[in-house]
Order: C-alpha cells, then structure tokens, then sequence
C-alpha cells in the first residue's frame, strides 16, 4: 500500500493489573521493528521502568494524572455574584420560583467547563463542607446555586468545592501551590 509504520501506540484498558499490562505490551511488541516508537499508557512508573529495552518508549503521562492518585488536586469554582431572595420569586433561566427565602449564588462555572448535575442529579458544587443545591442546571459558563436562609452563605470572591471527574472537566486556570 505504500504505507510506513513510524509508531504504533497502545492503551490498555484501565481494568487489570500491571502486571498484565507489563505482559500485553510486551507480547503486542513482538516482531515489530525496533526502530518503531511505542507509545503506551496506562501504565505505572515501575512497570514502564521495566518494559523491554528492544524499543524506545513515549509514555503517556496523562494518565497517572487524571486516572492515578488526585489527592494533591482540587477542583473549585468562584463565586461571582450573590443575591438575596423571597420564597416564590422567579429567578434563573427558567424564572423557576425560589422555594424559600435565602440567596442565590452564581458559581463561575457551567456547562462550557464540563459542569453538570451529578448522576443522582444533585449539585457538584461544596461550601463549608455542605453542599449547595442548585436552583436550576448549570448554563454555559455559570451555575445558579441556592442557599437557604441560616446555611453558611459564600460571598463574592469566595471558591466553592467542585465535585466532578477530572476527564470530563475544563479547568479556566491552573493554580500550583
């Protein structure tokens, strides 16, 4: 056909144990011409350590990083305005009545940076360890929280915790601390 082969990459599932991740690129990298990169993912810094020095390896390094260990990540979002409601009164999008007095919070994220309901359709979004209910589901680049009268209310410039999957999230900024 013409064609050259200059890489081939290989993914193994995120099911199973390194070590038969370590055996399925080994096996899948027999007879290929070591002149061809591999890259590999999924795979943890011993076992790629350990893969047969016969090819040069590209490791893909997202993986440990949205799959691996996320104890030393946080997903937040700030919160850009805050306003005081009656129980009835329309707000949001939908101009759905609020259903008690309180303040609604609008959180700087929505649906352009992943954000959404979670499976159970609560609210992704923490403030003081409780979460926030929504009034409405989150928009483009806002959410719309509510928070009753006598809870621990956020106020502009605060961040609230975001619960959500780091595949499925588009962070606006990277803060390293």
């Amino acid at each position: 056909m013409g064609l050259d082969v200059v890489g081939v990459s290989i993914h193994p599932p995120l099911a199973g144990t390194a070590a038969d991740h370590h055996r399925e690129i080994t096996e899948l990298i027999d007879g290929l011409d070591p002149d061809v990169a591999v890259w590999v993912s999924h795979l943890d810094p011993v076992t790629y350590a350990t893969l047969p020095t016969t090819h040069s390896y590209r490791l893909r390094l997202g993986t440990g990083l949205w799959h691996g260990d996320k104890s030393f990540l946080h997903l937040d979002a700030d919160v850009v305005d805050v306003r005081p409601v009656a129980a009835g009164e329309p707000a949001g999008y939908r101009q759905e009545p609020v259903r008690s007095d309180g303040h609604l919070v609008m959180i700087g994220a929505g649906t352009a940076n992943g954000v959404t309901p979670l499976a159970d359709g609560r609210s992704p979004f923490h403030f003081e360890r409780r979460r926030l209910d929504l009034h409405e589901p989150p928009h483009m680049h806002t959410s719309m929280a509510f928070v009753p009268i006598g809870d621990p209310l956020p106020a502009v410039g605060d961040r609230t915790d975001l619960q959500r999957p780091l595949t499925t999230t588009l962070v606006d900024q990277y803060v390293w601390q």
